[in-house]
Formats: C-alpha cells, structure tokens, sequence
C-alpha cells in the first residue's frame, strides 16, 4: 500500500515547517518510528518518525517552507 509522508501538525500556533533533511533516500527500508526527516518551526527543529515500517519510495520535496499536511514524499507498505 502506498502511503503519503507529510508534514504534520506541530502546534496550535505553527501552521508550517522548513524541511532541512532527509535521513533516508528512495529504496531505503524504513523501520516504524524510525526519524525520517529533520523539520524546523519557529519553535525547535523536530526529528518526524515514520508512522508505519516499509520502503520509502518517493521524495517530492527535497527541502524547503511547506503547510502542515503537504506532501513531501511516499512509502509502500506490506
């Protein structure tokens, strides 16, 4: 199953993020709550967890400013 990667809610106040990194690249096994990518706010800089286990499978941003719940990437699962 395909899964979207986005960026989640941090906080009543912060509606948006700056992707700084990835920790894994497309083909990547990922293991569930293992830290996918680095998100700094306007509060602190947030290691996101995967929320289930499979490959990641496509990053369609690299970096830069997105909403909470943009699309950033896709994992499969089993």
């Amino acid at each position: 199953m395909r899964i979207e990667i986005v960026i989640p809610q941090m906080g009543a106040n912060i509606t948006e993020g700056k992707l700084l990194r990835w920790f894994k690249k497309p083909g990547d096994g990922v293991q569930d709550l293992e830290p996918l990518y680095e998100l700094e706010t306007s509060k602190a800089v947030f290691e996101i967890e995967s929320e289930c286990a499979g490959t990641l499978v496509e990053i369609t941003r690299e970096s830069g400013v997105f909403k909470q719940g943009e699309v950033v990437g896709y994992m499969e699962t089993e």
